[in-house]
């Protein structure tokens, strides 16, 4: 420990006993202490090494990752800065670090998100039809008008059989197609019974 390395230099120091220290005692004890702190600094060095380098998830500096990820290092900066990219400090001002693993990570669900953002969804509507004029003219006069003005709207398709009814409305985010899912709920028209209602990616479409 520090108190016994210091210790063992003090204990290297010559006592004065009524003549001067040497210069070469005096380079002795220098060269000792020198080596101790040379020892501490590479035993921490060595652990820093270890922390930052897992083989199995290296960390890669701004530049590095900024190439990993296919961004400007600027824009790298930006998104650690709003935390968006989980990144290490040493300190303020020091430099950042990225842990590869991480930035994997980040990315596969940066384009899970894009991909659910610009994937269409569909509003599935499930109906018991009461009165069927009533259900018509609410369908020609409400229903159509109001859902292909909703905002994202693709396309819409409304279908009976007997006294049921199904309608399907596309909508290009999922975001929009939970917003229809709610007007829809709040407002079923008259000569209907409204049975289940709920919104589906789309999967594929011709």
């Amino acid at each position: 420990c520090r108190a016994d390395r210091a210790g063992r230099a003090g204990a290297n120091i010559p006592q004065a006993r009524g003549s001067p220290v040497s210069e070469r005692d005096v380079h002795a004890v220098v060269d000792e202490l020198v080596d101790m702190l040379a020892e501490r600094v590479a035993a921490r060095v060595q652990a820093r090494l270890a922390v930052r380098s897992p083989e199995e998830s290296p960390w890669l500096t701004t530049r590095e990752a900024a190439e990993h990820l296919g961004i400007h290092p600027d824009t790298l900066c930006r998104l650690a800065a709003e935390r968006t990219i989980p990144s290490e400090q040493d300190g303020p001002g020091c430099s950042l670090h990225f842990r590869r693993s991480e930035l994997d990570a980040w990315r596969g669900t940066a384009v899970a998100n894009k991909r659910k953002r610009h994937t269409m969804h569909a509003v599935v509507v499930k109906l018991t039809i009461n009165d069927p004029q009533a259900a018509e003219k609410a369908l020609h006069e409400q229903l159509v008008p109001r859902v292909s003005q909703a905002p994202g709207f693709v396309a819409g398709y409304w279908t009976t059989k007997d006294d049921s009814a199904l309608s399907m409305f596309m909508f290009d985010t999922e975001q929009a197609a939970n917003g229809m899912s709610q007007q829809a709920r709040a407002g079923v028209p008259a000569g209907v019974t409204l049975e289940d209602i709920e919104v589906r990616e789309v999967a594929a479409h011709a």
